[in-house]
């Protein structure tokens, strides 16, 4: 549960123990995906990208590895920062060999006082007998490899004067290999990234073997993120039969290479969006997640009518697609879906979903969450749809 308490940005006493969220580029989807992973914890927003949970997480590497928004979890070692409450920290869990340590200011902050403010916890540690190295970046915080890879311990001040203990950082290589590791990704039409893939799904709050559809899956990366994140049963469908003899042998490697995988049901065929409900017969699916076919590839030389043509063509898929969905998805299900809009100069055009969708019997309960880079020309947005009771 995300709290826009402004009292609680302000705070400047953490109180101890404390668990804190650094998000990553696009924090506002990101801040949606942890609050539907944790919704018994109330999560304050020390600043856009930093949320704060006022207790401890049991075990933050496998929370962090169920997440595709949020790329460090710490916990708070004191309320005030000071290079003696570094070095006590680091050493309470020295265990012999050369000590690694970085120390980065959530605010980007990073001056010849941070660098004062690192070599003078490797002087305290040297007195101490520990042989210490301080580890430096050119970012203004250490990046997660370093982490992972190298053993390093990242010390973060925060925006109220508190410093916390990096104690698990993002796989952002295991990501990566489901990206470009995999047998097919179609980069022609355009791939979905798996972080985004991971945190729609996480948005969508599939129950425990309930089963998730994603009618455009593609190559399959909504599936295999589905997958796993532990849902029991995938469904898959696209108009491309070349899409989907990629998408199942994507699943195949998928359950190769991840064992925690081999016991997932998944089922992917071709079909059309407009067929869901003859396609699937009286079977209905806890949730829908998908990125639907965003128009032809953009060069971005098009004129404005050219994508006002296509903006009414994907206006007509995509009400039909939720027509379906309102048959096909359980009551109270949900659909977590991307759509697209279009900059032209400096306008930025857009797709009006939202009267037919409610008409058809759903409810926007996240969103719209922006996902894009300044210079895409295709900017996608990502919204939550409750199916009415």
């Amino acid at each position: 549960m995300l709290a826009n308490d402004p009292l609680f940005v302000k705070d400047t006493a953490m109180p101890h123990p404390a668990t804190v969220f650094l998000l990553g580029r696009t924090p506002e989807i990101a801040a949606a995906e942890l609050a539907a992973v944790l919704p018994q914890e109330e999560l304050f927003p020390l600043t856009p990208q930093v949320l704060r949970c006022p207790t401890a997480v049991p075990d933050a590497p496998a929370l962090l590895s169920r997440l595709g928004g949020t790329v460090k979890i710490g916990e708070v070692i004191a309320n005030k920062f000071t290079p003696a409450a570094v070095a006590d920290a680091i050493a309470h869990q020295h265990s012999g060999g050369k000590a690694l340590f970085a120390i980065s200011w959530v605010n980007g902050q990073k001056n010849a006082a941070t660098l004062a403010a690192g070599l003078n916890v490797k002087t305290l540690l040297k007195q101490r007998g520990i042989n210490a190295r301080l580890v430096t970046s050119r970012a203004p915080q250490l990046p997660a490899a370093a982490i992972n890879r190298h053993g390093a311990r990242e010390f973060t001040v925060l925006s109220d004067g508190s410093v916390a203990r990096i104690i698990a950082a993002q796989d952002v290589d295991d990501f990566t290999r489901r990206d470009v590791g995999r047998p097919h990704r179609d980069v022609k039409s355009g791939t979905l990234p798996p972080k985004l893939a991971r945190m729609m799904v996480n948005l969508a709050q599939v129950p425990a073997n309930g089963t998730l559809l994603d009618p455009f899956c593609g190559s399959g990366t909504v599936l295999s993120e589905a997958m796993l994140s532990g849902v029991a049963s995938v469904l898959g469908s696209d108009v491309s039969a070349k899409a989907v003899g990629e998408s199942q042998a994507n699943l195949r490697w998928l359950q190769q290479q991840y064992p925690e995988t081999a016991a997932a049901h998944w089922q992917v065929f071709v079909a059309d969006v407009r067929q869901l409900e003859k396609t699937l017969g009286r079977q209905k699916v806890a949730a829908v997640v998908t990125e639907p076919f965003l128009g032809p590839p953009r060069r971005g030389r098009e004129t404005r009518a050219q994508l006002q043509a296509v903006i009414q063509e994907l206006t007509a898929l995509y009400t039909d697609a939720f027509a379906q969905f309102a048959k096909v998805v359980a009551d109270g299900g949900r659909v977590v879906f991307a759509q697209p809009s279009f900059t032209h100069g400096g306008e930025v055009l857009t797709l009006e979903l939202d009267a037919a969708v409610t008409q058809l019997g759903f409810t926007r309960s996240g969103g719209p969450y922006p996902y894009h880079r300044p210079d895409q020309h295709v900017l996608r947005s990502i919204s939550v749809w409750e199916k009415n009771m």
